[in-house]
């Protein structure tokens, strides 16, 4: 498997953000929620969404990859 995967949570949610931009009557609570989703999945994604054998791994991508969130 090669990380980072060709599709990410962030690109995913920014997907979503330009389809509420478009959207008439979006309120900006929807762009809070979106917010929170990433800053969620960031948090979770190391100690709770990953298997055992693949935190390893992630934790050599941060490694080599400073930008990405704890």
């Amino acid at each position: 498997m090669n990380l980072p995967g060709r599709h990410t949570v962030d690109t995913l949610l920014k997907g979503y953000l330009e389809g509420l931009e478009a959207t008439p009557g979006t309120h900006k609570s929807h762009f809070a929620f979106v917010e929170g989703i990433k800053d969620l999945f960031n948090t979770m994604l190391g100690g709770q969404l990953l298997y055992r054998f693949e935190r390893q791994q992630y934790a050599g991508v941060r490694a080599h990859n400073p930008e990405i969130p704890e």
